[in-house]
């Protein structure tokens, strides 16, 4: 319910009568008091009165059980009108811009992860000072410093609780604003939503201060949409059930230890044997266990309806009689111990809360007869401090999310259980994607583009020199045909072939090399060529030309290849040799702004050899961009080629089959040559992204979420999947 800036300088007595709202937002109003029926709204969660001109609070504010923010910046609010101890739901607490200078009185129970906002209210470094743990209070602002100062990354150049309390602040910022339509802020140079500055302050507060995750949780299930999942942290995912809990401030990460001895149900039930339970480190050791089941389980059912439900629970088992009677000792002894602020029929009824409410029923069974084992030792002779220690030491060995340790082989099957996640989260990735991934696009085989840069072999002088014209202004120069390359003059031809005709043409007088008004040959060299002289079946030269125009010179690549027909057909071996020809061809081009450009292909009598020369080409470059995927789209475009090949020669003169089978031979070649390559790149590329995956699920689920020292998950990664290794 959004009541916001509306003027108002009162709420009527019937706002009690709306029972079922979640959010109320009253702020930028002229209120001065609260009625008392507004405490009636037992289902509230988020109460906004920021921007009033409230003196004080109503009493039961307290009896506001489901409240989780409360917002009250820029009121008049003083010591004496305001009482907090009641409010142990709370996660944020928004005071800044009052009279006020808490106390710890005023504070109640309110404990660690409990965000308070006290900005421009006390001086920083004052605020409470007590032996509990006490809420997180922000002193200064500091949004305000960040956005005062232009040096550097406001993020990276803080402490991470700075950080957190930035984004913090941002993210309050943009719900302050969103009335105005405002959705990002300015920090540094990022341009923030409120969600990415929550999620940001979920990965710091992970790694480092993890009593803020519940206030940050909560902030994040109000931000994204009620169907969302899954949330990315730390290059891995959290599922919605988790933030929700810490929300609730279940789950919360605790430390673990890990032990060198694997422990399981049959041998755990001993170790408190032998052991005075009355030692300081056994004391200690419990408190700590008893602590880490307190954050798991923030509200524990009442020792009443424990016991029955435990009485219902050993009888329908078919429990011994000795259980039920360890159980009775266990609820019987009421009074609280110093060392651990709990009776055992407390810790009792709290372990129980944790049991009933597990979900992975191995993990419960196992749990379930651990139970049943320490109550069946608890006699009249054990104290009360034996009976704490006994039932805190149910889950050491089975979960160690609450015990706080492990052993080694367990961390083990947790990176084992870890690595298939991560497996079968890639897979699906892939699978999704092959599904998701458009069509190949086909080979552009059309004419237009086959021919766009053909050319018969001319038969005058005139004409020779428009296509050396041609071939200078593309800069890809010519490359030629020949039926057999020959020094001089091609045999069994009476034309001369474009380079001859130049060479010739050097040899006249000057003047006689221009080629129209622009451009004159000034010299033609031979390329370095390694292969020419052992070859003998090309010819590579350099042509430089002077620009007239722009007195540029140009060095203009030209090429002869002789390709001999055998049985009227160009076999394989002769079309990957003019393809490598091609290739050395396009390494002359000086220009690299004409890089990669085609140039002129010119044979001697018809087009057919270019034609099979720029197809296969296209089909080549094709299977190395994968664009061509398997033999099959090779046929196809094969036989569409083919198709095209009648259109330029002739219905009786297209290729036939036997050379388009010729064509076929080194493209699958080509094709499992690449399939191979590609598919030990792609096993090594998958493998490097499995282990980034595994490595980010490992640090967030084990050493953020679970407490384990990083070092040692690090080491037994490497043990369960030595690096280098293929996975």
């Amino acid at each position: 319910m959004d009541w916001s800036g509306l003027g108002l300088t009162s709420l009527p007595e019937c706002i009690g009568h709306f029972v079922a709202i979640r959010q109320l937002n009253i702020a930028r109003n002229t209120l001065t008091v609260l009625p008392d029926s507004i405490t009636q709204l037992r289902k509230l969660q988020r109460l906004n009165l920021e921007g009033n001109q409230l003196t004080g609070l109503p009493a039961q504010l307290h009896r506001l059980g489901a409240l989780r923010e409360l917002r009250l910046c820029n009121n008049r609010l003083t010591n004496g009108g305001t009482d907090f101890s009641g409010m142990s739901g709370l996660l944020e607490l928004h005071l800044a811009r009052n009279a006020l200078s808490l106390t710890p009185a005023d504070l109640g129970n309110l404990g660690p992860t409990t965000l308070i906002h006290a900005q421009h209210n006390l001086p920083d470094g004052a605020g409470p000072s007590h032996a509990s743990p006490q809420p997180t209070i922000y002193h200064a602002s500091e949004l305000d410093q960040a956005l005062a100062d232009d040096a550097g990354d406001p993020l990276t150049l803080r402490a991470p609780d700075r950080a957190i309390q930035l984004l913090l602040e941002a993210a309050s910022e943009l719900t302050s604003s969103r009335n105005t339509g405002r959705q990002r802020i300015r920090v540094g140079n990022r341009n923030l939503t409120r969600k990415d500055c929550l999620l940001m302050a979920l990965e710091l507060a992970l790694e480092h201060q993890r009593d803020l995750l519940p206030v940050i949780s909560h902030h994040l299930l109000h931000e994204v949409p009620h169907d969302m999942a899954r949330f990315e942290v730390l290059g891995s995912t959290l599922a919605r059930e988790k933030i929700l809990a810490w929300a609730q401030r279940r789950d919360l990460p605790v430390a673990v230890l890990v032990d060198e001895t694997t422990v399981d149900v049959g041998n755990q039930m001993p170790r408190m044997d032998g052991q005075n339970v009355h030692a300081g480190v056994v004391v200690i050791a419990g408190v700590r266990a008893l602590e880490r089941i307190r954050k798991l389980v923030p509200t524990p059912l009442s020792q009443d309806r424990a016991q029955a439900q435990l009485v219902q629970y050993l009888s329908r088992t078919g429990t011994s009689a000795i259980a039920l009677r360890g159980l009775d000792l266990v609820m019987k002894r009421k009074q609280e111990l110093d060392h651990f602020k709990a009776s055992p029929a407390d810790t009792m009824a709290l372990l129980w809360t944790y049991i009933s409410n597990t979900k992975e029923q191995p993990l419960r069974d196992n749990l379930l007869n651990a139970m049943q084992n320490r109550l069946s030792e608890i006699t009249v002779d054990v104290c009360a401090t034996g009976m704490v220690q006994r039932i805190i030491d149910i889950p050491s060995g089975i979960d160690f999310s609450l015990t706080g340790a492990i052993s080694r082989e367990q961390l083990r099957d947790e990176l084992r259980r870890l690595a298939g996640t991560v497996n079968d989260e890639f897979e699906n990735r892939r699978s999704k994607a092959s599904v998701q991934e458009t069509a190949a696009r086909p080979i552009d085989l059309s004419l237009n583009r086959l021919l766009g840069t053909m050319a018969v072999a001319p038969a005058d002088d005139a004409a020779t020199r428009q296509l050396l014209i041609k071939g200078i202004e593309s800069r890809a120069g010519i490359y030629e045909f020949m039926p057999q390359r020959r020094p001089g003059h091609p045999a069994n031809s009476t034309s001369k072939s474009v380079i001859t005709t130049l060479m010739d043409a050097l040899a006249l007088p000057a003047g006689e090399t221009s080629l129209g008004d622009r451009y004159q040959v000034t010299a033609i060299e031979p390329c370095d060529d390694v292969d020419a002289a052992e070859k003998r079946d090309h010819l590579h030269v350099r042509m430089t030309v002077h620009d007239r125009q722009t007195n540029a010179l140009h060095r203009i690549p030209m090429t002869q290849v002789g390709l001999k027909l055998t049985d009227r057909l160009l076999r394989s071996a002769e079309i990957e040799r003019a393809n490598v020809l091609l290739d050395q061809h396009l390494t002359q081009i000086t220009d690299a702004g004409y890089r990669g450009q085609w140039p002129l292909l010119v044979t001697a009598s018809g087009k057919g050899r270019n034609l099979l020369l720029r197809a296969y080409r296209e089909l080549r470059h094709g299977i190395r961009d994968g664009v061509i995927r398997d033999a099959a789209e090779i046929d196809t475009a094969l036989t569409l080629f083919a198709d095209n090949s009648e259109q330029v020669r002739g219905k009786n003169n297209g290729f036939s089959d036997a050379q388009i089978a010729e064509l076929r031979v080194p493209l699958l070649h080509a094709l499992a040559t690449r399939d191979g390559a590609r598919q030990e790149q792609v096993d090594v590329e998958n493998s490097g992204i499995k282990r980034a995956m595994f490595r980010q699920r490992a640090h967030l689920e084990l050493v953020l979420l679970r407490g384990i020292d990083p070092d040692l998950v690090a080491a037994e990664t490497d043990q369960v999947f030595p690096v280098g290794v293929v996975v």
